[in-house]
């Protein structure tokens, strides 16, 4: 049993940590109900701004693994509500996808091609020279360049890797010579909508992810036990020499099992 001072909360990364593209990951289910059984309450954190997070909770149950609403918070719906909450403007051109681009409008933001107050990419797997080349033109004229996240590539279903947002990014800002202002892991917004996701606090925070860049980052940044699985952007064979503050982990299951007798000590 957990202390009553203690109010442990786990954050999950989602691709690469509890799916591969359509399929769960070995433990992922299991993990997510032991969760649930303990009363140990758990947040989705993504990067991948393809999908809403309506989009990813539903899919998520259609492979066992519910989520309670409100408990996924993905970099789009974040980017979004940054943006209001700094005033950028109204008009955005996007460089992304549907779960981008529903969260920019379910914000108020109008959608469009030529004067837009600030650019928005994400993954954007269709698109085009001319697309990249309309982003740049916009942002040399000073509107605001933000991205989602700087994911250089993501893992697919068969082990390989395709492009992420990132690369889309790199090429931007390599083109312009502007920095992108970027809101997913493992950057402050998405740590505070996390939080409030989370009920506004954890004690501790603790972290479960595949990638050294964002989620390895994102959780020594902001003080959370941080694993980081083998099953995605950082291979096995990496896993040996991680910082001494990441904790290492094959799989779930392992996670799991040095959960448990972590949670049980608090």
């Amino acid at each position: 049993m957990v202390r009553e001072l203690a109010r442990p909360g786990v954050f999950f990364d989602l691709d690469g940590t509890l799916v591969r593209e359509g399929s769960a990951l070995p433990g992922a289910r299991e993990l997510l109900l032991w969760l649930e059984a303990s009363r140990i309450p758990f947040a989705v954190l993504t990067n991948n701004s393809t999908r809403h997070p309506r989009e990813v909770q539903a899919r998520l149950a259609s492979l066992g693994m519910p989520v309670p609403p409100g408990r996924i918070v993905a970099s789009n719906t974040v980017l979004a509500a940054y943006a209001r909450e700094k005033g950028w403007g109204e008009r955005v051109f996007v460089v992304g996808e549907a779960g981008l681009r529903e969260a920019l409008e379910e914000e108020g933001f109008v959608l469009v091609e030529e004067d837009a107050d600030f650019v928005a990419v994400g993954l954007a797997r269709s698109a085009t020279y001319a697309d990249l080349a309309r982003a740049h033109a916009l942002i040399e004229r000073g509107a605001i360049f933000a991205a989602t996240n700087r994911d250089r590539r993501f893992p697919r279903e068969d082990g390989s890797f395709s492009p992420g947002s990132g690369a889309i990014l790199a090429f931007l800002e390599a083109s312009t010579g502007v920095e992108a202002l970027v809101v997913g892991k493992p950057h402050e917004p998405m740590y505070h909508v996390a939080l409030r996701a989370m009920g506004g606090e954890c004690r501790p925070c603790v972290l479960v992810g595949d990638n050294l860049l964002t989620d390895g980052l994102f959780g020594r940044r902001f003080g959370m036990r941080t694993y980081i699985v083998g099953t995605g952007v950082t291979p096995p064979s990496a896993l040996a020499g991680l910082p001494a503050n990441l904790h290492p982990a094959e799989d779930l299951w392992a996670v799991r099992r040095d959960l448990e007798a972590f949670l049980a000590n608090l």
